[in-house]
């Protein structure tokens, strides 16, 4: 019997009896005789769980039974595994808070006849015609309110008869904390309903949920959510589980989580927006409150976009934290998202007839085109087109040469990925990684532009939105994708600055924007640092680190002063080392000495000296020429011995100068390390561990650098002034020798 059922399983797969097969040839066999789908890697784990460590164990013969009964056995025990994890996941997601007493009353009027088709998992709420009343005026005063906030008074009025107005003028008028803490609850709500109606479809099935009449299923979408809303603000376990679909499972990668429990994350999502933005408030004015309403608004819009509940969440998710940046901290699970989401027909929504909210509207339309054609190409693309083997068959479906454009491009950052990822990593990368990476990117430069745009729509007159409106519309229709292209056409797109974006945004006027300080961060960073002059010895210094840490631009060197400074100061290092031979290299004249007396050579010296050293010199030593060196230089006659003397100021002048540079070095020292703690407690508040270490990395090598700079300019002076001083005693030397020959 054993043997019939080996070999029918061998002619099912069209192989000789004895055979080892192979991993894809056992999953075949699993999904024919269990029913159930696996894959290569529970085969291999299947197989070293059986053959224990034995290299000449093969899956051949009877082997083949065995493992597909091991594989049997670990699906029972995963799956057993999954819903014990999905029970605690239901039931303790929050264990500490109390369960309700409250009398439980049965009231299936209010809900209709489509939940009484269902007995058993009929929604029991107490006092649920109370509490159904409570919840939905609340819901639409958040949304009228909302509405009202944004739109103005205008858009909660009917129109007159007969009048045909095109455009209304944006009212933001005053806004306050609560205002926007209704408009969070509003993009929230938007998430709530996907899943209100993935919880009944899966209750009530596909078929019969497409059925319904739209005003049944907004009914019963509104019973559950007035259900839901009151289970979650009495922390009602219970009760949430009797919800229809509350059980209904999700899973993404290597997560799986129950509708309860995405409830309740959905609650504390909002709390924590709430709980940011209330502590970030008291430091925004008006114009700011503003801002952060139409990001706000910039974040319903994406989530009203999308299909699946997961994904709203994904794209409502803000961080204010950094603000003024606001970016997505689930960027990277979005991008996995969408790679790995059916490409769905969205349907066409009207756009809102406020030129401001059109024009987010419109932005939110152009990302999207721009996702979808990334994904459409990423899809159509091959492996062995990644590593340069296969064909460069263009995969979409027009042959213009803009899509020519966008597949050559497309093709060569994936192959950059691919190298830079396999150099990096030693391994060797998938098609869907570099994948990931580059609908990273994009996300990221679709936030920047966002970044940029929304400020200069503050500021715009009704005319600039109205015209910024065709803009992106005729952008939209034409299917232009600047930050696509933007992003096929760049070596490094994720470094790119909002310069770049404002320039790619249509009709822009600088006379009306307003820019960010995000751009003025970027143009500052962007812009040359020029070398700082060290007092002492003139050297150019190296740029500072606490600039590159803070991000400015350096504004100790700037205009015609500090240049005529370095240029001095790099005169006076070149000129250092000969200070010797200019003082000492003609002997003064007799005659002059005759005509002119001490006062001859002390100004001939002092000339010398100011044409070296500079002004700061000059102001340091005059007390020590005075009386020291220009004794020496007024002497009737130079002697071997006066030259020892002036070789004896000399030195003691260059031990000066010495110790002049070097407190200016310690002293610069003492400034850079003071401004760099400022810098360092500054962004603490607002970088992550992470990018502060690393931070920290670049400042202790740049200071480092800066020691050694220092350190080889000193030797290199004291070796120059050594051979100089060498050269000044040779004729000493010689002299000595000659008059010891003499006597």
């Amino acid at each position: 019997m054993e043997q019939d059922c080996v070999v029918g399983l061998y002619q099912s797969v069209g192989r000789a009896v004895g055979e080892p097969l192979s991993a894809e040839d056992v999953s075949h066999l699993f999904g024919k005789v269990f029913h159930e789908t696996s894959n290569a890697e529970e085969v291999h784990a299947a197989i070293t769980t059986i053959s224990n460590g034995n290299r000449d164990w093969t899956c051949a013969g009877h082997n083949v039974l065995h493992v597909l009964g091991e594989m049997e056995q670990q699906r029972v025990k995963s799956e057993k595994l999954y819903w014990e994890r999905q029970l605690l996941n239901a039931v303790n997601y929050h264990s500490g808070l109390p369960v309700t007493d409250t009398p439980v009353i049965s009231d299936q009027n209010k809900q209709g006849s489509f939940f009484q088709s269902s007995p058993q998992k009929t929604i029991h709420l107490p006092n649920m015609g109370i509490k159904e009343g409570m919840l939905n005026v609340r819901k639409a005063h958040r949304q009228s309110w909302a509405r009202l906030v944004v739109e103005g008074l205008s858009s909660l009025l009917p129109s007159p008869p007969g009048s045909n107005v095109r455009a209304r003028s944006q009212a933001w008028g005053s806004v306050t904390v609560s205002d926007i803490i209704l408009l969070i609850e509003v993009k929230y709500d938007v998430v709530s309903s996907l899943l209100y109606t993935e919880m009944l479809r899966e209750h009530y099935s596909a078929d019969v949920w497409e059925n319904l009449t739209s005003r049944e299923q907004c009914e019963a979408e509104k019973g559950l959510g007035c259900g839901a809303g009151w289970a979650l603000e009495s922390h009602d376990l219970l009760h949430l589980a009797q919800l229809p679909g509350a059980f209904n499972m999700y899973r993404f990668q290597n997560q799986c989580w129950s509708a309860v429990s995405f409830l309740y994350e959905l609650q504390t999502h909002c709390q924590q927006e709430k709980s940011a933005l209330e502590d970030l408030a008291p430091r925004l004015n008006m114009e700011s409150m503003k801002l952060v309403c139409l990001h706000i608004r910039l974040a319903t819009h994406r989530a009203q976009r999308e299909k699946d509940s997961y994904g709203a969440v994904l794209a409502a998710r803000q961080c204010w934290e950094s603000w003024p940046d606001v970016f997505s901290p689930q960027r990277a699970e979005q991008a996995a998202f969408l790679l790995q989401s059916e490409d769905h027909e969205h349907k066409v929504e009207p756009v809102s007839q406020i030129p401001c909210q059109a024009v987010l509207q419109l932005l939110v339309l152009t990302q999207e085109q721009e996702r979808r054609q990334l994904i459409k190409l990423l899809h159509g693309f091959s492996h062995e087109e990644l590593q340069g083997q296969g064909g460069t068959e263009d995969g979409l479906s027009e042959t213009s040469e803009k899509a020519s454009e966008l597949r050559v491009g497309f093709v060569r950052r994936l192959q950059q990925i691919y190298t830079s990822t396999k150099i990096q990593t030693q391994l060797e990368p998938t098609i869907q990684n570099c994948g990931l990476q580059l609908l990273l990117d994009l996300l990221r430069l679709q936030e920047t532009e966002a970044l940029v745009l929304l400020p200069r729509l503050l500021n715009k007159s009704q005319d600039a939105l109205q015209s910024l409106q065709e803009d992106f519309r005729t952008a939209l229709q034409a299917q232009c994708l600047p930050n696509l292209l933007q992003l096929l056409s760049s070596d490094q797109p994720q470094t790119c600055s909002t310069n770049e974006h404002k320039s790619n945004l249509p009709h822009t006027s600088p006379a009306e924007d307003h820019v960010p300080s995000t751009q003025a961060v970027n143009e500052a960073s962007e812009a040359p640092v020029q070398p700082d002059v060290c007092t002492g010895c003139g050297a150019a210094m190296a740029s500072l680190p606490y600039l590159e840490v803070l991000g400015v631009s350096s504004t100790l060197t700037s205009g015609s002063n500090e240049q005529a400074k370095e240029e001095t100061g790099n005169n006076a290092e070149e000129l250092q080392a000969s200070l010797i031979p200019l003082a000492w290299s003609k002997p003064p004249n007799p005659s002059c000495l005759a005509e002119g007396g001490p006062q001859t050579s002390e100004n001939n010296l002092q000339q010398t000296i100011c044409e070296t050293y500079g002004e700061d010199h000059l102001q340091y030593c005059n007390s020590e020429q005075e009386k020291g060196e220009l004794k020496v230089c007024a002497a009737e006659c130079v002697s071997a011995v006066e030259r020892e003397q002036a070789m004896r100021s000399l030195v003691d002048l260059q031990r000066r100068v010495e110790q002049r540079q070097q407190r200016d070095r310690e002293r610069q020292l003492l400034k850079v390390q003071e401004r760099l703690s400022i810098i360092q407690s500054r962004k603490l508040r607002r970088t992550s561990s992470e990018d502060f270490q690393q931070q920290k990395a670049v400042v202790r090598e740049r200071l480092d650098q800066l020691r050694r700079e220092r350190s080889y300019i000193l030797q290199s002076k004291r070796d120059r002034n050594t051979a100089g001083f060498k050269e000044l005693l040779g004729p000493a030397g010689q002299y000595n020798k000659i008059k010891e020959n003499v006597d």
